[in-house]
């Protein structure tokens, strides 16, 4: 009984930073996943010769998903060449928001530039907004013309 007791009382101390620890990873892997996306839309601008356009959508399992305006690019994300999908990037269900400041898609010219948008993405953890760690584990993407994204 006094090891269950013990044992009860370690747990209820390690929870609080294994929530943290799993939201951290969560949000790493959310801008690995939107960095690698970025990197291959100008690879594939480049590689085809014709412009590639990495947009939110609101619907990633539709037959024909469509780019959905600006807004919470959790929801999803496609890569399009014209018509044709390349990528289509389903939802998260383990993250507290992408939120974009100045980029409603970006599109990506044949020589690899970002046709006119500029700005940055930011990552929310899953987890409430009055916690402590909320605004620590934030993080934000910029991304300059030229298609290369840094942290911010």
């Amino acid at each position: 009984m006094i090891v269950i007791v013990i044992l009860g009382i370690v747990v209820a101390f390690a929870m609080p930073s294994f929530r943290k620890y799993v939201a951290a990873q969560a949000v790493r892997a959310q801008i690995g996943d939107l960095v690698g996306a970025i990197r291959l839309s100008r690879t594939e601008a480049i590689k085809r010769n014709r412009p590639v356009t990495l947009c939110r959508t609101t619907d990633p399992n539709a037959a024909a998903p469509t780019c959905a305006g600006s807004g919470n690019w959790a929801d999803g994300w496609l890569m399009l060449a014209g018509s044709e999908v390349i990528r289509v990037q389903q939802a998260y269900n383990n993250s507290g928001g992408i939120e974009p400041f100045g980029i409603a898609s970006l599109e990506f010219l044949p020589n690899g530039v970002v046709l006119g948008a500029t700005g940055s993405f930011r990552f929310r953890p899953d987890l409430p907004t009055q916690d402590s760690a909320y605004e620590e584990l934030s993080k934000r993407l910029c991304v300059a013309a030229s298609g290369v994204t840094n942290p911010c």
